[in-house]
């Protein structure tokens, strides 16, 4: 039933692996040690915005990666 599954919703995985980690990536972030060193929220929001594109960025190259010979 897995390997059905993979090969009708090929990417559905990928996101479902990358939101949790970016979750617990965010909830990290917000914690009160991390928001001490940071010192400005600005910066904060700045962090998390290129932590998720990174994220993005890097989702898309690995679904593209295996296409290109």
């Amino acid at each position: 039933m897995f390997p059905q599954s993979v090969s009708i919703h090929p990417y559905l995985y990928d996101h479902l692996i990358l939101a949790p980690a970016v979750v617990l990536g965010g909830w990290c972030m917000l914690s009160e040690p991390v928001q001490r060193y940071v010192r400005g929220g600005g910066l904060l929001v700045f962090l998390m915005a290129a932590a998720g594109l990174l994220m993005s960025n890097l989702l898309a190259l690995a679904q593209i990666l295996p296409t290109i010979r």
